[in-house]
């Protein structure tokens, strides 16, 4: 379609503008949007490295039991 077209379109009304859609809003706060949840916890510790030595394995020097039970965030 020509701007010509479109401009008459308009003016007989065969081409109506569609209303604005607002954008969603964002949480300032990060706790108040973890609360919500739409954002995750945040990592306590990244690792790709495992230590497999011993009874129990470990991340970063903590013992993957401990990770489990303080429930810290594990990130990729």
């Amino acid at each position: 379609m020509t701007e010509h077209e479109i401009a008459e379109g308009v003016k007989t009304g065969t081409i109506v503008s569609a209303a604005d859609v607002p954008p969603p809003s964002i949480p300032l706060d990060d706790a108040q949007a973890r609360a919500e949840g739409p954002v995750c916890k945040p990592t306590n510790f990244v690792s790709t490295i495992c230590d497999e030595r011993g009874d129990v394995h470990g991340y970063c020097g903590v013992p993957i039991d401990r990770v489990i039970e303080e429930k810290y965030g594990i990130g990729e």
